[in-house]
């Protein structure tokens, strides 16, 4: 891969600030519908009016003001509810401009990792109920579990049960169950592995390849390791002795996947340079290959999710693939009970459905192709995601919204070069994000590129109907 320098801008006290966001990379789906869209130019977002004066506000704003006028202030500022809740989000106003100059680069102004539909009423009380929530990439056809007794909620897991989910995780992710590692959700994991790793003092750099999701970046800080940004199209090899790099494959929100051959080069020279690369496949259950047929592997580690493909992330489940000794080290920390009964004997059903897994495929596959074909009906482009979720760029507001035209071989887009921001398309993704609030519909807007919007699946025929309808 070849290998692109950092660009460097000046904030307004003049002086050099790493450009982080302006990364490339939002490649040819691999359906082959989405143009090769590399966004460069990805705005901040500006500030408003303050936190204390939008809290001063809220309940007259509830009862009065038009969703427009919301939009407006939910744009411009940070609610002291959003301006930071621990999960590395984007924020506005004063606050986000210092969380900017401090390096903060995470995903999206609104909300952090989606959902949050009740705050969110607050600002659109005049919007249809009930919500679609199209914000988190969750599969909305949950996997229809066997009923529990009762006693499952009151008693702690048998270790046979445990010994069981471990087992049809092994089976299910092909690979030995010495080498799975069960918790309470793939971010509790994530956040346990870089406090472990980061007590190495040669592990004080991390490098992820953004943009992704910012809850890598976020529990890396927060173990006092020092985050570094690379994008997709960099060179990934790790370059020094003890080099950590943590990639997503599929990424979210772009959708990039990196090869098996890819996974195992980079793996390689990870090991050869005792270091470790971090393959999260939090989107992976759908998908044709996985790095964890790469285990065991000395310089690998996968992080698995269970919540999202199979559309139950309430439970909170995830694990960790590998054989590198942090693993044992997180095992042993965690101690007995780390994952819950009714996990254990859902999840243990679940994994071991290989049928519902393959019907639910092809659902996805088909129903994602029905969504993208909404959003180009719209004037939206599709620019890369997976069977879950979908990337769409904005050209205009609702009611005037142009489909851009795209030349392969030269890479522009209608007139200027691909993924460059201008006057006409900068905010079109917050416009329109704010249309469809004002419908009850919430989808995740990002602060790297303000002309981007990431869609979710609806639930059913309805859903997306009503989506077409609030698209006009």
């Amino acid at each position: 891969m070849t290998a692109r320098k950092d660009k460097t801008s000046r904030d307004k006290t003049g002086r050099d600030r790493s450009r982080k966001d302006e990364t490339e990379g939002v490649p040819e789906d691999r359906a082959g519908n989405g143009p090769r869209n590399r966004p460069r130019n990805r705005p901040r977002i500006s500030s408003g009016a303050s936190p204390r004066d939008m809290k001063e506000d809220a309940a007259r704003d509830e009862r009065s003001a038009v969703p427009g006028q919301l939009s407006d202030r939910i744009r411009d500022t940070a609610t002291e509810d959003f301006a930071d809740n621990g999960s590395g989000g984007a924020m506005t106003g004063e606050a986000g401009r210092r969380k900017q100059d401090e390096g903060d680069d995470s995903m999206t102004p609104w909300p952090v990792h989606g959902g949050r539909l009740s705050d969110l009423a607050r600002f659109y009380p005049q919007a249809p109920q009930p919500w679609i929530d199209l914000s988190t990439g969750i599969n909305p056809h949950a996997y229809p579990f066997s009923p529990l007794p009762s006693s499952a909620f009151r008693r702690l897991p048998d270790p046979r049960e445990e010994a069981r989910l471990i087992g049809e995780a092994a089976r299910c992710y092909g690979v030995e169950p010495s080498c799975v590692l069960a918790g309470p959700g793939t971010q509790c994991l994530i956040g346990m592995l870089a406090r472990i790793l980061a007590e190495n003092p040669a592990s004080r750099m991390i490098r992820i390849v953004e943009p992704t999701y910012s809850g890598h970046a976020e529990a890396w800080r927060a173990a006092g390791a020092r985050v570094a940004a690379l994008a997709w199209g960099d060179d990934l090899s790790p370059g020094e002795k003890g080099a950590i790099t943590v990639l997503c494959s599929p990424n979210n929100p772009t959708g990039h996947a990196l090869d098996l051959s890819a996974v195992r080069t980079l793996a390689d020279a990870h090991g050869r340079l005792d270091g470790l690369l971090i393959v999260d496949e939090a989107f992976a259950d759908f998908e044709p290959q996985s790095a964890a047929s790469l285990l065991p592997h000395p310089a690998l580690i996968v992080c698995r999710s269970f919540g999202k493909a199979y559309g139950l992330a309430g439970l909170r489940l995830g694990f960790l693939l590998g054989s590198h000794p942090a693993i044992g080290v997180l095992r042993r920390m965690m101690g007995p009970w780390a994952v819950n009964t009714p996990a254990c004997l859902i999840a243990s059903e679940a994994l071991a459905d290989t049928a519902w897994r393959e019907t639910m495929k092809r659902r996805v596959e088909t129903e994602m192709t029905a969504l993208c074909a909404v959003m180009r009906a719209a004037g939206l482009v599709h620019i890369g995601g997976t069977s879950l979720f979908a990337l769409f760029r904005c050209t205009d507001a609702p009611g005037g919204m142009r489909p851009e035209t795209h030349d392969e071989t030269s890479g522009k887009t209608a007139g200027k070069t691909t993924g460059e921001t201008t006057a006409e398309t900068s905010g079109a993704a917050f416009r329109l994000w704010s249309h469809l609030a004002s419908a009850g519909i919430l989808v995740r807007r990002f602060a790297w590129d303000e002309t981007v919007l990431r869609f979710g699946l609806p639930e059913d025929a309805a859903a997306l109907d009503r989506l077409r309808v609030a698209l006009g």
